[in-house]
């Protein structure tokens, strides 16, 4: 059996991240995220702001609003009528 050796990865190297999920984007994401009150937040938010563009900042702000969408979404009675639909069609299967 032979070991592999580890390879420490570059976050810049030509991987080809889609824009939304870049790291920085990410790393900025869980930097608001991360913060101890919502004031805090707010002024993390606004340094986002100042120091990137609008777009870099929206794909920031749609990753903090994912966690809530989703929750929001499977609370639905459409998504609750759909499982139901999808686990009763499995069981026939």
């Amino acid at each position: 059996m032979t070991k592999k050796n580890n390879v420490d990865v570059e976050f810049d190297s030509d991987v080809g991240y889609p824009y939304h999920l870049q790291p920085d984007i990410i790393k900025m994401a869980l930097f608001i995220h991360n913060a101890e009150d919502e004031q805090e937040k707010i002024n993390r938010v606004e340094f986002g702001v100042n120091k990137f563009d609008y777009k870099f900042m929206a794909h920031v702000m749609a990753m903090l609003m994912l966690p809530w969408l989703m929750e929001t979404n499977m609370n639905s009675n459409e998504f609750k009528d759909w499982v139901s639909k999808t686990m009763s069609k499995k069981k026939m299967n």
